[in-house]
């Protein structure tokens, strides 16, 4: 099988921080796109269905960063 963009991905919060294998937030590491699907899209590839939580979670990591930056 051939997938053509990522399946899984890093596992993130609602607030689009990455977690650990424990459930917990890294400070400072968000993730946004497929790169992020996974708790919505599981093994599955998603192709165009994605790009609303890829925006919705895009804006939600770059306000959440741009927080820390002050």
């Amino acid at each position: 099988m051939t997938y053509f963009g990522t399946v899984g991905g890093l596992v993130t919060n609602e607030n689009a921080e990455v977690l650990t294998p424990e459930g917990t937030a890294i400070p400072g590491l968000y993730a946004a796109g497929e790169a992020s699907n996974g708790g919505f899209f599981n093994m599955s590839y998603s192709g165009g269905f994605a790009l609303s939580i890829d925006a919705t979670m895009g804006r939600i990591a770059g306000t959440n960063a741009a927080k820390l930056a002050g």
